[in-house]
């Protein structure tokens, strides 16, 4: 393996120096968004959404919590992006959210959910073929909503936020190294905590806290310590009941802004992080109406951070692309069909580009997006149409500074899968 890696070095080496003079342009960009769609039948109002790999095959799968059926249901991707009928896992009670995290450390991915009436969470460990054993659960506050995993304290293992929004902060439940967890923490957020994700915001290796609060139509952060203590309570106006948020580098300077949906206002409002946890500016854009999901990624990949947002009520998803600096073009509507909830952005079938799964709360369906790029070439990197040397030597320059274009295996690693994936594209040619 060493040898590969310092062969696969001294190539890319050589190719740098004998273009040390080229200044082409890299970072292709898909010309045409296309979407080959599917349909999947699932529980009743089907409210949220997740993907991750449940059965270790290496294909993500969904998992969807069924709120009118208390249960949820598993979707086994078949290797293609097309997904077999679905199987349930009983024993939810009105479950809001639903998210995948190896808590036990043994490899694959358990289930966390959180459960509305009762005001609490439940995990269920993965047998490691996607089956899940009996709920063990943990109370929490007034009705839980939104759940993030993440190491907070650095110990090696993932802790768990729960949201619960009848109430003014979030719960942290730290994870005692073997999936279990201790009594909670309260953190102090602010009112109606709705959604709530970790993330490293300041750029110092921790995960900090980032939560939007419904009741009292604001968002805040916190800064952790890097021992699971989260400090510096930032609150921010958020007017028009946000709901749901994202976080990606939308501007290319390094850290991570902050995307919400407001349903109230037709709305999605981005915020450009300063990079230390505050926010410098905000810009709405209009989605369609009453737009909830929303996620962060490469839909046209160029290299660059766009935003995908599920409107309830117009019966479509909304798609603005990023034209760089952080500016976000008008948004490019998709009919699906239905109410729809939450949505998932993966790449399903691991042809290279992000999909999408809505959920439809009206009909009890799955609806899923797969992206196809029409006339895309994947491994056309300066754009001219056709593979050769410089093509190469952009997707080695790319590669070597990590940059977004170059990850073609979309797992957040530049690795093997990637220049296998592009080798691959090479050969095949553009069409």
């Amino acid at each position: 393996m060493k040898q590969a890696h310092t062969m696969r070095l001294g190539v890319r080496s050589s190719l740098l120096l004998a273009c040390a003079t080229c200044q082409p342009v890299f970072g292709q960009a898909c010309p045409t968004l296309t979407f080959e769609r599917e349909n999947y039948r699932v529980g009743n109002y089907p409210w949220a959404i997740t993907s991750g790999d449940v059965n270790g095959d290496g294909y993500p799968d969904l998992v969807v919590a069924n709120r009118d059926d208390n249960d949820i249901s598993v979707l086994i991707n078949t290797g293609d992006g097309s997904f077999l009928s679905e199987y349930r896992v009983a024993g939810s009670d009105y479950p809001e959210r639903v998210a995948l995290a190896d808590l036990d450390l043994d490899g694959d991915l358990d289930l966390i959910v959180t459960n509305r009436t009762p005001n609490n969470f439940h995990i269920r460990f993965n047998d490691g073929l996607g089956g899940f054993a009996e709920p063990i659960a943990y109370a929490t506050g007034h009705t839980p909503n939104g759940i993030a995993a993440g190491d907070v304290d650095g110990d090696g293992d993932m802790d768990i936020v729960i949201s619960p929004r009848m109430s003014g902060d979030v719960w942290l439940h730290m994870n005692l190294g073997d999936g279990s967890f201790g009594e909670p923490e309260l953190i102090d957020v602010g009112g109606g905590p709705n959604s709530v994700s970790l993330e490293d915001q300041d750029n110092d290796g921790d995960l900090d806290l980032t939560v939007i609060n419904r009741g009292s139509s604001t968002f805040s952060t916190r800064i952790n310590n890097g021992m699971g203590v989260f400090q510096d309570h930032r609150q921010y106006n958020a007017s028009g009941y946000p709901w749901a948020h994202d976080r990606a580098d939308f501007d290319g300077d390094g850290d991570l802004d902050l995307v919400i949906s407001s349903p109230f206002w037709n709305e999605l409002r981005l915020y450009e992080s300063n990079g230390d946890g505050s926010f410098a500016s905000q810009t709405k854009y209009l989605a369609d109406s009453e737009p909830m999901g929303i996620a962060a990624g490469d839909i046209d990949l160029d290299g660059t951070p766009d935003v995908i947002a599920s409107n309830y009520s117009s019966a479509n998803v909304s798609i603005l692309l990023n034209q760089g600096g952080g500016t976000l073009q008008e948004a490019i509507q998709i009919d699906v069909r239905g109410l729809l909830s939450a949505l998932v952005m993966d790449d399903f079938d691991l042809d290279g580009d992000l999909d999408v799964a809505v959920t439809d709360v009206d009909a009890g369906w799955v609806r899923v997006l797969r992206s196809e790029c029409a006339g895309f070439c994947v491994a056309d990197f300066d754009s001219n149409g056709s593979v050769n040397f410089l093509d190469v030597y952009g997707f080695l320059s790319v590669y070597q500074t990590q940059g977004i274009a170059a990850d073609l295996y979309r797992d957040g690693d530049w690795n093997f899968h990637d220049v296998y994936m592009f080798l691959v594209a090479f050969n095949a040619g553009c069409p």
